[in-house]
């Protein structure tokens, strides 16, 4: 299955909870079959999200259902991996 990472230019402000369903859903799928492999912060207030997927609709799809809407151009399928 395809890893997408995607790309939030301003991250709304998130509570702890939700912190802590993020961290507890990694490598786990959801109902919409897309599992969370990471996320990432800024201390500018963006976000980056890595994902595995079977499209960047579904990873635009899940997070939609999370509150945090994206755009299809902000979704980008991984080609190759350093590190």
């Amino acid at each position: 299955m395809p890893v997408y990472i995607d790309f939030h230019a301003k991250m709304p402000q998130l509570p702890p909870e939700m912190i802590t369903q993020m961290q507890g859903s990694v490598g786990k799928p959801d109902a919409l079959g897309v599992i969370p492999l990471a996320a990432y912060f800024t201390k500018d207030g963006q976000g980056y999200c890595v994902s595995q997927a079977t499209s960047a609709d579904a990873v635009c799809k899940d997070h939609a259902s999370h509150g945090l809407a994206l755009e299809p151009g902000d979704v980008h399928e991984i080609e190759a991996r350093i590190g």
